[in-house]
């Protein structure tokens, strides 16, 4: 059994990996890092809901896969963004600030979770899931709200 979960975080590395290798030629293709962040947060949200309802071991190493990909362009996607709307004397300030934020969010998602479990099996899930929507929603207001630029 535990051999089984090293495998599990061996192939969620792996897939991560090779997901930050192509991210550089998907950052050309959508040359929009805003609408790769909107995508790459419904991708999210997809396989948390798959992976929530998921009723057998072998689609949840299936929908592993998209969420490690998500993962691995919000990260980049975002680190874009705020390179590119940050005055540059500022920019390690506001990194590291940014940086701190999934810091806190990992210190506290396990209570959350064991939280959220005790009212159901599906809680962490679910609460994952709703938190991954009201971040991708948040992206596609910023991609509609965003103005085009004036050349």
């Amino acid at each position: 059994m535990l051999f089984s979960f090293s495998l599990l975080f061996v192939d969620q590395g792996i897939v991560g990996a090779v997901a930050g290798f192509f991210t550089g030629k998907l950052s050309q293709f959508y040359n929009d890092s805003q609408l790769e962040l909107f995508h790459s947060s419904v991708l999210q949200v997809l396989s948390l809901l798959g992976l929530t309802l998921a009723p057998t071991v072998s689609s949840i190493l299936i929908l592993l896969v998209p969420l490690c990909i998500s993962d691995t362009i919000i990260r980049t996607s975002v680190s874009t963004i705020v390179i590119n709307r940050c005055d540059p004397l500022k920019i390690g300030s506001v990194t590291g600030f940014g940086q701190s934020i999934p810091a806190v969010a990992g210190m506290t998602t396990p209570i959350l979770t064991g939280l959220a479990q005790e009212i159901t099996v599906y809680g962490p899930g679910i609460m994952a899931s709703l938190s991954a929507g009201i971040g991708a929603t948040l992206a596609g207001y910023m991609v509609m709200k965003k103005k085009p630029k004036v050349e």
